[in-house]
């Protein structure tokens, strides 16, 4: 019995990755699935350590603080939508690493799923550029291309928010063989192809977000590889805002005014920073939200509940429109401070300052006292951390399912390194 239930967890699990490609609906369920049937493999093998980890503790502990914050929000079902399960998502982190400990041919077939699910994206990308028909039967405009993800771009953010779980597998799987040049080979492979998603997507948050973690990457490993990874990307991106005057204009859009734009068409475009501007779209909703937070500093106004809130006009930044209203406040902090309040945001803030701390620390070490505090593939599983909290560019919903499965799927891994210093 208990292999069986192991079986149904470790194939449920497994599929997650690729399955995020269908949308939303497929890898929640499949996420349930594995984590209820981890909670009773644990039940019957008494595994108990696994529910006591002052982490899962913790984390279920702000669950519950989030569900008390539904309860008593204007809007308690709505809010409940996304607070009463949630810690569905800790479970799920803890059976991966559970998985990642036991059972050594995990790490093998969750790799797959996740190398198969970029290759997937890469042909269907390749085939619309190249042949103008894609096996999604989704179509490209020139600037923006989404793939399986339809009207969802988020193409490129699925990309480079994995990047770093890729790298991860890739050190992971190929420790011990003597011939370095197959893991940088495979490497190169899957940055070179995420580079040309992310290019494809249009999205500048992903841009952002792949600039991060190739310099992040650089820091880590401090060497020629490394080195590559930023002089590739960096190369490739200016190439194509160079010739390409529609991407660059479909990206800079919202950022710059609409008469730089034309002279960027025209070819007289002169880069100036006085002409970038913050988006008056974010600009509005982060209004709006600062107006919210100075009512609910302490407690919010409970999960999901900014689409609903936001509505009353006094909070808009604009009086004469509805303007700056939204599901979300489309940033990770500000959404934690409008809908968690301050003892919400705490927690997360001190998580993602702990991870930085311990990142640069290992910097400082290595290159000014030659000393290497931690595995790298310990500080490759911290950069996932950073860049879904950095504060310097906007996010999804943090309560999102999908967006959530993608952000506690590197941490799955990252709890075993936690389970083994202990």
């Amino acid at each position: 019995m208990i292999k069986i239930l192991e079986n149904i967890s470790l194939i449920a699990l497994c599929l997650i990755p690729i399955s995020l490609l269908t949308g939303p609906f497929l890898p929640d369920l499949l996420l349930c699935i594995s984590s209820i049937v981890f909670i009773v493999i644990v039940l019957k093998k008494k595994l108990f350590h696994y529910l006591k980890s002052k982490l899962l503790i913790f984390f279920f502990l702000y669950c519950l603080y989030l569900i008390i914050l539904s309860i008593f929000s204007k809007h308690p079902q709505l809010s409940l939508e996304s607070s009463l399960f949630y810690f569905r998502f800790g479970v799920f982190a803890v059976a991966i690493s559970y998985f990642f400990q036991e059972k050594k041919f995990f790490v093998k077939y969750i790799s797959i799923s996740i190398f198969l699910s970029l290759l997937i994206l890469l042909f269907d990308s390749l085939s619309v550029l190249v042949f103008e028909k894609s096996l999604s039967g989704n179509s490209y405009n020139g600037r923006v291309y989404t793939s399986f993800f339809y009207d969802e771009k988020i193409m490129g953010s699925y990309v480079s928010r994995l990047l770093p779980l890729m790298f991860f597998l890739v050190y992971y799987l190929t420790e011990g063989l003597k011939k370095n040049y197959t893991k940088y080979l495979l490497i190169l492979i899957i940055y070179a192809a995420s580079v040309f998603l992310v290019i494809m997507s249009g999205e500048r948050t992903a841009i952002v977000i792949l600039f991060v973690v190739s310099t992040l990457l650089f820091i880590i490993k401090f060497d020629k590889l490394s080195l590559i990874f930023v002089i590739l990307f960096s190369t490739l991106f200016t190439s194509i805002i160079i010739f390409n005057s529609e991407y660059t204009s479909s990206i800079l859009r919202g950022v710059v005014s609409e008469s730089k734009i034309s002279e960027l068409k025209s070819n007289n475009f002169k880069f100036n920073l006085k002409d970038i501007r913050f988006p008056r779209d974010y600009y509005n909703i982060y209004k709006n939200s600062f107006n919210i937070f100075k009512d609910n500093y302490l407690f919010g106004i409970g999960p999901k509940n900014f689409r609903e809130i936001c509505k009353n006009n006094q909070y808009w930044a604009n009086s004469s429109e509805n303007s700056g209203c939204s599901t979300h406040p489309h940033h990770a902090f500000i959404q934690l401070l409008v809908e968690t309040g301050l003892f919400g945001l705490i927690p997360v803030l001190i998580i993602f300052l702990y991870s930085i701390f311990k990142f640069f620390k290992n910097f400082y070490t290595k290159l000014f006292i030659n000393k290497i505090d931690y595995n790298n593939n310990y500080l490759i599983l911290l950069i996932p951390i950073i860049i879904n909290l950095m504060p310097i560019i906007p996010s999804g919903n943090i309560f999102n399912n999908w967006l959530s499965i993608v952000y506690f799927l590197p941490i799955g891994f990252l709890l075993n390194y936690y389970i083994e210093k202990k």
